[in-house]
């Protein structure tokens, strides 16, 4: 598997890393132990990768991760299938699905999470954060689709303590863990477990559906 220590930068462009195992980051590990590790993925797949954090990526309180067009599906970990986040990490125009573990199916995050443009779909988890799970630290979610992940709680996103998920612009279909901060223009399906109040939101829009059908 891909390994960054210290205070190394490492990029890497139309790469596939698959099949791959380790206590953390069965795919790639960002540790930053020793320094600030930067680690740059572009139109990258991670798949079929098994850690106990992070089955994709594992990225290190002091690492810094950016994706670019890319995918991490069927990775396996206790938490983070897809990713294990303790530093700051941007996904863009990426997609995190199929991935499994026992919290945070897609994304275990407890640093700073940044996602645009991107899909979470099909993860899921034993018991909390079928797609997302989020504690200490901040997850921004924009333009983005949560969907069709499964969790014991929290199926969708799960933020606890509650407060450090912002949605903006995006689809949420699956239920939340604590409350969500909602920036508006966000659609959730099918309750309002996320607590989305922003004048422009759309809650429980499978009932509002079924009422307009004849």
């Amino acid at each position: 598997y891909g390994y960054s220590n210290g205070s190394a930068t490492l990029s890497l462009t139309a790469c596939t890393l698959s099949g791959n195992n380790a206590d953390y980051g069965g795919g790639i590990n960002s540790d930053g132990d020793s320094g600030s590790a930067s680690l740059s993925l572009t139109a990258c797949t991670l798949s079929g990768n098994s850690a106990d954090l992070g089955g994709g990526i594992y990225n290190n309180a002091n690492g810094t991760v950016t994706l670019t067009n890319s995918t991490l599906s069927g990775n396996t970990a206790d938490r983070g299938g897809g990713i294990c986040n303790f530093g700051d990490l941007t996904l863009t125009n990426g997609t995190v699905s199929g991935n499994t573990a026992r919290i945070g199916g897609g994304i275990f995050n407890l640093g700073d999470l940044t996602l645009t443009n991107s899909t979470v779909s099909g993860n899921s988890a034993v018991y909390v954060g079928g797609g997302i799970l989020g504690g200490i630290g901040t997850i921004s979610v924009t333009h983005s689709t949560v969907s069709g992940n499964t969790a014991l709680g929290g199926s969708g996103i799960g933020s606890d303590p509650p407060g450090g998920v912002t949605v903006t612009s995006s689809l949420i279909d699956g239920d939340c863990y604590e409350s969500i901060v909602s920036n508006g223009y966000n659609i959730e399906s099918p309750g309002d477990t996320c607590r989305f109040n922003h004048g422009t939101d759309l809650v429980k829009i499978l009932s509002l559906i079924h009422i307009s059908e004849p």
